[in-house]
């Protein structure tokens, strides 16, 4: 079996699954980084079979460049493969780039990519270099290939891993799930629901969900909202509900890291919305059947986007549109429970067809032979 050195920048506490389907399926050395772009649970790394070091990040006098103290353990001639976090920030990252070009090793890069067209010749030329030289481009997503493709990569060496959450346990909780009153009880109606799911920030735009309800109260269309997450944003959005006089139609549920409570509350919903990037909120939501909205600027949404099938399995409204998010509210709320069932099994399917740990594992076990 080959030999897999896996070094990734954090050990985020949504992506234990998937690596340790990983350990259970190759012989995986895995080092992680301390370094990300926000706040995020960690996972205890000792759990994962085949972790061997954390690696502190050092930064340099080279703007948004690291460097891993102890990295160079990696380049070792027992591994006759790596993936890496596909960052060019990432100085370790060229080291090993070099090193498997002189020892005949494959790297994998697990990356984002470029999301859009580069205007700098340099940049563009760094871009090249770091991204055509691997084996091969983990892509999250379909949609960023072609901008790959403009900077001189390889189609024929990429492929779309997606991304995931914990397949086998929401797929568990999904086969117990049935429709509860929590939502009749709290609110005391039968309006339909629409659930915002993640932390409060600014750049969230949960404020947007607001202005829609307070938009369909006026046009006579009424719906519930129910908030699950922290505030990070000093309770403005609590503010804006209190001064529309919304606070009825509005749950402040908090945070939730109980997988069965946040299930539920999916399952019961008619529709998830996200008003800027939508992220992992969309596999969550899809996990237990409940169709997701977010906005169209597809060039600034996360990758998860592509989960969203218009009419299928969600919506895309105009971005900041508040009335076209309001008719895709509308939508969702208005489906029968025919259609409503129906959106439950085409997200389900699409789930476990696309962004489940097999599918992630069947494309990796493809190239890591």
């Amino acid at each position: 079996m080959a030999k897999i050195c896996c070094f990734f920048n954090y050990p985020p506490h949504y992506r234990y699954p998937i690596y340790k389907a990983m350990s259970e399926n190759f012989d995986c050395d895995f080092f992680f980084g301390d370094t990300v772009f926000e706040t995020i649970r960690k996972f205890d790394v000792k759990k994962l079979k085949g972790f061997k070091k954390n690696l502190k990040v050092v930064k340099t006098k080279f703007k948004d460049y690291v460097w891993y103290k102890g990295c160079l353990q990696l380049l070792n001639f027992k591994y006759d493969y790596y993936i890496l976090t596909g960052e060019n920030c990432i100085i370790p990252n060229w080291l090993i780039l070099l090193w498997a070009k002189m020892t005949n090793k494959k790297v994998l890069l697990w990356t984002h990519g470029i999301h859009e067209t580069l205007s700098k010749k340099s940049t563009r030329l760094v871009c090249n270099m770091f991204y055509a030289h691997a084996d091969y481009l983990l892509m999250y997503n379909n949609y960023n290939w072609s901008y790959m493709e403009k900077i001189g990569c390889d189609s024929r060496r990429m492929r779309t891993i997606h991304n995931s959450l914990d397949t086998s346990l929401q797929t568990k909780i999904y086969s117990t799930l049935k429709p509860s009153s929590i939502f009749k009880e709290h609110f005391g109606n039968d309006n339909p629901v629409v659930i915002y799911i993640g932390r409060i920030q600014k750049r969230k735009k949960v404020e947007q969900i607001v202005e829609s309800l307070l938009m369909g109260k006026k046009q006579g269309f009424e719906f519930n909202l129910v908030i699950v997450g922290l505030d990070q944003d000093n309770g403005s959005v609590l503010r804006m509900v209190e001064q529309y006089g919304l606070s009825k139609n509005v749950w402040f549920y908090g945070p939730c890291f109980d997988e069965n409570v946040n299930a539920q509350l999916l399952y019961d919903s008619s529709v998830c919305v996200c008003p800027s990037e939508v992220g992992l909120t969309a596999i969550h939501a899809l996990s237990y059947g409940c169709p997701v909205i977010s906005n169209d600027n597809f060039e600034k949404q996360m990758p998860e986007f592509e989960s969203i099938i218009e009419g299928k399995t969600g919506s895309f409204f105009r971005e900041n549109d508040i009335e076209d998010l309001l008719n895709k509210i509308k939508y969702w709320c208005c489906l029968s429970e025919t259609g409503r069932d129906k959106t439950r099994n085409d997200a389900r399917k699409l789930i476990l067809n696309e962004w489940s740990i097999d599918y992630q594992i069947n494309v990796l076990k493809e190239l890591l032979k």
